[in-house]
């Protein structure tokens, strides 16, 4: 059964007589007669997607500085008139109502309204430019303080399909490998088919015969009156095959490598072998640097086989106390959950299986192929491959927030100032009317500077 929807595991699971199966799993090779025992409200891809829901639910919106500081703003001004009024109505009535209209002129509370929207949605725009779509605002301000960036490991740090690395034996065996393979449907037999060079084909007369399918083990075959077999090394005690020393050792050094053996035998003897591995992409050594430069701490959470987890963590630097395996979608919930409780926590995924963590993180990014309900839940979808569309976020967010905080500080500056000229009457209500939008034009006018996620930027 491919379970990759559920588990993240990139190879199939076998099951047998009594084993529970799990609705939205693929049935890769035999006939399977199943029970239904409940129904599909209950099944565990429902459980999942009541999760996300209670996850997106729970995210409470982070209120902007200029919501919190717009209703008070108003009052100010009005309290700042009056006293104006006030205190030159002693002088002269005509002068009190000129100076206290000039100030109710001059004050503008459209750039403090302005300022986080408007470069907001210029960071938005700009971002999907690079195929790094935003939901919400709410995203540049948590991405603010570095804390944890939880990644699963099938589809987001690797390729999320099966590839042939190496290939050791007879290379007239090929066409004969390739011959087997077209009988059946796996992931396996996929990665085979596509990545094996045939050095030629089989003739017209050669016929595949008697072609059965071992759950758990391989395939095997007849090629003119040859038995050939292929399969996981477990096919090698199955079918007691023979194997040679030199090929025992190989298969050796690929477990202890992370990468899974195939042996390929004729009439009872192992005469090939080869690895296949689900590959890192290119840049997740160099994304995962950038993220720990940055201060960020970096883990893995994934529902594949230890060694295989525990390889790729090695490889790409993660300590074994941030390496996850063989955990199931509630545990990476829970996990995602604790983090979030004690600083920024943010998952990437692509799957069913990551759906509910990205929705409880406190920044969940889907990337690139990811299932449909992942897209959903997460508040980041990064529509390119690879995982340097992350870091391109995080600087861009940083970009973002500070331009901001500089058009905050302007628009504040400019209120501050010019309510002071009106109350002293250093100025007239005309001047006021040209002075009142040219404060929103300068925050415009910072946020389209705003240079984050510009094409020219890294």
């Amino acid at each position: 059964m491919d379970c990759s929807i559920l588990t993240g595991e990139s190879i199939g699971v076998p099951v047998t007589v009594g084993d529970h199966v799990s609705a939205g799993t693929t049935n890769l090779l035999s006939p399977l007669v199943i029970q239904a025992k409940c129904l599909v409200a209950h099944s565990r891809l429902s459980e999942i997607a009541s999760l996300v829901e209670a996850g997106i639910q729970s995210k409470t919106p982070i209120v902007q500085f200029a919501n919190a500081i717009g209703g008070y703003f108003v009052v100010i001004v009005l309290l700042l008139a009056g006293l104006t009024f006030a205190g030159w109505a002693t002088f002269s009535l005509e002068l009190a109502i000129n100076h206290a209209m000039t100030l109710l002129i001059v004050a503008c509370p459209c750039a403090l309204g302005l300022a986080t929207p408007f470069t907001i949605a210029i960071a938005q725009a700009r971002a999907a430019r690079q195929q790094i779509l935003v939901k919400s605002g709410d995203v540049f301000e948590h991405l603010q303080q570095p804390g944890t960036v939880w990644l699963d490991k099938t589809g987001t740090i690797t390729e999320g399909k099966i590839s042939v690395v190496e290939y050791q034996g007879e290379t007239e065996l090929i066409p004969a490998i390739l011959a087997i393979e077209k009988q059946v449907v796996h992931p396996i037999a996929n990665a085979l088919l596509r990545d094996l060079v045939s050095t030629g084909e089989l003739s017209e007369t050669d016929h595949v015969e008697e072609v059965n399918t071992l759950p758990g083990y391989g395939v095997c075959g007849r090629i003119n009156g040859a038995t050939i077999a292929v399969g996981s090394e477990k096919l090698i005690e199955k079918m007691t095959l023979s194997i040679s020393e030199p090929f025992k050792k190989q298969l050796n050094r690929y477990h202890q490598s992370g990468l899974t053996g195939i042996v390929i035998a004729v009439d009872g003897t192992v005469q090939a072998i080869c690895a296949i591995s689900d590959q890192i992409r290119p840049d997740a050594s160099i994304a995962i640097e950038q993220l720990k430069s940055a201060g960020w701490k970096v883990g893995i959470l994934s529902g594949d086989h230890v060694e295989v987890v525990n390889k790729v963590g090695k490889q790409l630097g993660i300590p074994e106390e941030m390496t996850f395996s063989q955990i199931s979608p509630e545990q990476k919930l829970e996990i995602v959950k604790e983090s979030s409780k004690q600083e920024t926590t943010i998952m990437v995924g692509d799957g069913v299986n990551d759906s509910a963590s990205l929705a409880a993180a406190s920044v969940g990014i889907a990337v690139h192929g990811g299932a449909a309900v992942s897209l959903q839940a997460a508040d980041v979808y990064i529509n390119r491959p690879g995982l340097l569309g992350i870091t391109a976020l995080m600087q861009g967010a940083k970009k973002t927030v500070r331009t901001i905080r500089l058009n905050f500080a302007v628009s504040l500056s400019y209120n501050i100032i010019a309510a002071g000229l009106a109350m002293s009457g250093m100025i007239n209500p005309i001047i006021a009317a040209i002075l009142m939008p040219l404060s929103s034009l300068s925050v415009l006018t910072i946020a389209f500077l705003n240079p984050a996620f510009r094409v020219d930027q890294p």
